[in-house]
């Protein structure tokens, strides 16, 4: 949270001019080092059972140094300023609250967070800014466990930081009041000697930084210094010869006033102490309460009185914001929603409660009167007793600044709860323990929760690692989106990878490359929080070098409950199993409902789609499409007399001579027995399928060598050029239609071709002629 705007602090992060005015403040007020009062005492110790936290301390920050003027729950010391978690942010002017400090990445090394000084979790920190913007340190409480501050914690925690400046101001307020008021008693003693003289009065109190006035008889002014104007806003030339009436004092204290000072006169009889506070006004008519230190002085039959006036209108404010912290601290003790017990550690009641608030009272069965009757043995668990015997005692002797444990409590009426116990140790001035304060809450509900969670989180483990999928949880935060967070064996046995393998990897990184961009976007809407389960057949790389395939189900898992630890946030969940095997077999029929068993070329069915295709794609480029229909001569008689196994060879040799002298994106098929089909996407005219054709026909030109011997075969092929008509190339089910049809003409045209060359006399290209534009 951010307070109201604090005072402007002078050059705070200027350089070392700011610095060294900031420490100039700080040792103005002469508490470094100092034993703190039992007023600051007070106020840290509300500051702790205001947060509902076992520590608390008021931390001044030095040069090189972080003093700890009074503590709670700990023993604290002098510390160097590099360590202090306060000395971070103490010139910002801004309440810090952290609710986890082993999260922020500002204080999870710090000595205090690491464990070397402390173990602090929750912190949080208040400002001390005196009233010139100065810096001083700050007020602090914090607890070795996780947890938050409400609003209203974190400014009632502002709201004493500010007492605690404001009790540096009085203490120093006094120190100089003490310090003037002697200042005055010389000045006045001298002004007796130098038979009363004024002028070198007036010479030494220019200087004086409190505001100076000296009164005649006649109860008008004859001396008014610098520091008066500033106080009291009137111009030493305008204030000198009127009254006090006429300046500072209230009108309706004017009577009175003008009373008192005309009895002086005549009789040196004051009603008034040598100091006092009294009310007085500025020029702009604003009240203010001033400190007056009176000396009078008489000399050559004529009185006057001396007064050194201090503006105390700041320490009035304090004090009030003083009793509203308290009366807030009385509230928050009687309405915390945890229990709060004060036991004495001294005196006749030690080991007794002092005090106990009504959530306290509630959980444990018995009245606040009951209760200080008791001691913490008669309240505990026989079984629990002697541990937590231990951990008092480890708090008690200094050896721990805190513990914080769980123990049984045995209620009024015999029932046993549960309580979640922090208990800190409070000293007195001296620095003697006097008592501890015990915040305890009631966990038996989350004891049974835990419990039960326990066992399902088991579950959870041994259906995770025993599954016969693989099996992993991937992280959706901002910290570990996209990270594996955990696997199981089958998953390593999957990937080749072992766990801590995969713990080290996102998991993209077992996908194989072609699929990761479709897999990141996948990922994308569970990211989003837009999808919450999904399913996806994709590529993974096994160590071995292998691709396999997997069928991935993954499903979201939301953020774990409990607000500040490490895990809260959202999961996925992610089912791999492996469909290796399944895609292998689905590939395999595929490509064997597509090609040719014997030369593994494309089938009909898949020739004549390749067709569709390229008849769309030229009637929107405008070029045309051949096709060409070949059928060997000769054939039959190698079946006949070398037998089918050598006509068998010869085909797959055929096949990979027409092959050779195709273009890249021309397709041979098989037709069936000894007939092949060739379409040749993108052709402009007929010349240029005629040199296809021709190159079909020269590669049969050479004999063919089998195992059975070497035969000598031709080729005769039927050519032709198809185009489609206007429409027929545009989308729509009658555009599919047309090229379907469009197809079929095509390999007909080419059939009847291919057999005008075989009664031509074989071995020869024929063209289906005229070429015409074939419509649907």
């Amino acid at each position: 949270m951010t307070p109201a705007t604090p005072p402007a602090r002078s050059g705070e992060r200027g350089g070392s001019t700011g610095e060294a005015q900031r420490l100039a403040a700080l040792h103005d007020y002469g508490v470094l080092d100092a034993p703190a009062d039992a007023e600051l005492d007070d106020v840290v110790r509300a500051a702790a059972m205001l947060a509902g936290v076992p520590h608390a301390t008021l931390n001044l920050i030095d040069e090189h140094r972080q003093c700890q003027l009074t503590t709670v729950g700990f023993e604290g010391g002098d510390s160097a300023r590099s360590d202090s978690m306060c000395a971070l942010h103490f010139t910002d002017g801004e309440v810090v609250h952290v609710p986890d400090a082993t999260l922020d990445e500002r204080y999870r090394t710090n000595p205090w967070v690491d464990g070397r000084l402390a173990r602090v979790r929750l912190y949080a920190s208040a400002p001390l800014v005196d009233p010139r913007g100065h810096a001083l340190g700050s007020l602090c409480v914090f607890d070795t466990a996780p947890g938050e501050l409400s609003a209203a914690r974190l400014g009632a925690l502002e709201g004493l930081a500010r007492v605690v400046v404001a009790l540096f101001e009085r203490r120093r307020e006094a120190r100089l009041a003490v310090h003037y008021a002697e200042q005055a008693r010389r000045h006045a003693e001298q002004a007796r000697r130098l038979g009363a003289s004024d002028a070198e009065l007036r010479l030494v109190l220019a200087t004086t930084g409190d505001a100076f006035v000296a009164v005649g008889e006649d109860q008008r002014i004859t001396s008014w210094n610098a520091a008066a104007e500033a106080v009291f806003g009137w111009p030493a030339e305008e204030a000198l010869g009127r009254t006090l009436v006429e300046t500072i004092v209230p009108p309706e204290l004017a009577a009175a006033h003008a009373a008192g000072f005309e009895r002086f006169v005549r009789t040196g009889v004051r009603n008034l102490s040598s100091t006092v506070e009294v009310p007085a006004r500025r020029r702009d008519g604003t009240a203010l309460a001033v400190e007056l230190s009176l000396t009078p002085v008489e000399a050559a039959g004529r009185r006057k009185v001396y007064a050194a006036i201090r503006d105390v209108s700041e320490r009035r404010r304090a004090e009030a914001a003083l009793r509203e912290a308290e009366q807030r601290f009385s509230l928050a003790f009687t309405h915390a929603p945890t229990g709060v017990l004060l036991t004495a550690l001294t005196g006749e009641g030690a080991g007794r409660f002092l005090s106990a608030n009504p959530a306290a009272c509630a959980m444990l069965g018995h009245s606040a009167e009951a209760l200080q009757e008791l001691t913490s043995a008669d309240i505990t668990h026989p079984d629990d007793l002697p541990a937590a015997q231990e951990r008092v005692r480890q708090v008690v002797e200094g050896a721990v600044p805190s513990a914080h444990f769980e123990k049984r409590y045995v209620r009024a009426d015999g029932r046993t709860v549960w309580g979640e116990v922090d208990i800190s140790l409070v000293h007195g001035a001296d620095g003697e323990p006097l008592y501890t304060i015990t915040h305890v809450q009631d966990v038996t509900r989350e004891r049974v929760d835990r419990q039960r969670l326990a066992e399902s989180e088991q579950r959870f483990r041994t259906a995770f690692g025993t599954a016969p999928v693989g099996m992993m949880i991937v992280g959706l935060g901002e910290e570990n989106a996209g990270r594996i967070l955990q696997v199981n064996t089958t998953l390593c046995e999957f990937t080749g990878l072992s766990g801590p393998e995969l713990l080290e990897r996102d998991v993209h990184d077992l996908v194989h490359p072609d699929d990761r961009a479709e897999g990141l976007l996948g990922f994308a809407p569970f990211l989003l929080g837009e999808l919450a389960h999904g399913q996806v057949e994709q590529r993974y790389r096994h160590t071995d070098g292998t691709t396999r395939w997997g069928l991935l189900t993954a499903t979201a898992m939301p953020a774990t409950a409990g607000a500040g630890t490490a895990d809260a946030e959202p999961q996925l969940l992610c089912l791999i199993e492996d469909v290796t095997a399944r895609k292998a077999t689905e590939q395999a029929l595929r490509h064997q409902a597509l090609h040719d068993g014997l030369t593994g070329l494309p089938n009909r069915t898949l020739l004549h789609d390749r067709l569709e295709h390229a008849l769309a794609a030229a009637g929107r480029s405008g070029t045309g499409v051949g096709v060409l229909f070949c059928d060997l001569d000769g054939f039959k008689a190698v079946n006949d007399s070398a037998g089918h196994a050598a006509g068998d060879e010869l085909l797959r040799e055929v096949a990979a001579r027409f092959g050779a002298c195709l273009r890249p994106g021309d397709t041979l098929a098989r037709m069936g027995g000894d007939e092949f089909a060739v379409v040749c996407p993108g052709i402009t005219g007929p010349a240029d399928l005629r040199a296809v054709a021709r190159r079909l026909l020269s590669s049969l030109c050479e004999p063919i060598a089998l195992a059975a011997g070497t035969f000598a075969v031709g080729v005769s092929v039927g050519a032709h050029l198809a185009t489609l008509s206007g429409g027929a190339s545009g989308g729509g089910s009658g555009a599919c239609s047309d090229v379907w049809k469009t197809a079929e003409q095509a390999l007909a045209h080419a059939d009847t071709a291919m057999y005008e060359a075989k009664r031509a006399g074989k071995n020869r290209v024929h063209t289906h002629t005229p070429c015409q534009r074939v419509t649907a």
